[in-house]
């Protein structure tokens, strides 16, 4: 009952109050115990979050990317710490058509690595960017539907010995080759 009250305010009014807690709550053998350990997004400004999609972190530059869907409120990929902080970076004019959706890290143990982010336009590339500028390195439009998902995988097995990005396209999963993606736009296949 409590989630249905909620989803009928507007947002900005459920923000302070639900939305930035993070509480950490665990059995106890009475019953249930919850502290607040912290909050993650701004209750003001650019850095609110209205509809969340998907989010990634990368602790070596401290990276937490978050996903806004709401066309409303310039959807994009919002940049925080992993502190919980507002980094006033935004990833959205002119990257995303419709929502930014999908979020995912290929990350090298040396610091390289590259984004991918998905926006659900029909038609819509998956993005590329630079893992430590976030800055757009190319994209590549996988066939068939919207990509609404991506989950990437660093050495997985002998099909896919540079990595895989598996993209979640309506009721179906499709895997990427790293060394595919990177070709096109002249990306090191490797992480050196």
């Amino acid at each position: 009952m409590l989630f249905n009250r909620l989803h009928d305010l507007p947002v900005l009014a459920v923000l302070p109050a639900h939305v930035d807690r993070d509480d950490g709550v665990g059995g106890q053998p009475q019953g249930i115990a919850a502290e607040r350990v912290g909050q993650l997004g701004e209750t003001e400004g650019d850095g609110i979050l209205h509809r969340v999609g998907a989010m990634a972190g990368d602790p070596f530059y401290d990276h937490l990317l978050i996903a806004e869907r709401d066309t409303a409120n310039d959807s994009g990929l919002r940049v925080y710490g992993f502190a919980g902080k507002y980094r006033n970076a935004r990833l959205d004019r002119g990257l995303f058509r419709q929502r930014a959706t999908g979020v995912a890290l290929r990350a090298c143990d040396n610091g390289r690595g590259h984004w991918f982010a998905s926006d659900d336009a029909d038609g819509s590339p998956v993005l590329l960017m630079d893992r430590a500028s976030l800055r757009p390195a190319g994209a590549f439009r996988p066939a068939g539907a919207t990509a609404d998902a991506l989950w990437y995988q660093e050495n997985a097995g002998s099909s896919f010995p540079s990595g895989v990005l598996l993209v979640r396209q309506g009721g179906a999963i499709s895997a990427f080759d790293w060394r595919d993606i990177a070709r096109e736009p002249g990306l090191d296949s490797a992480c050196r």
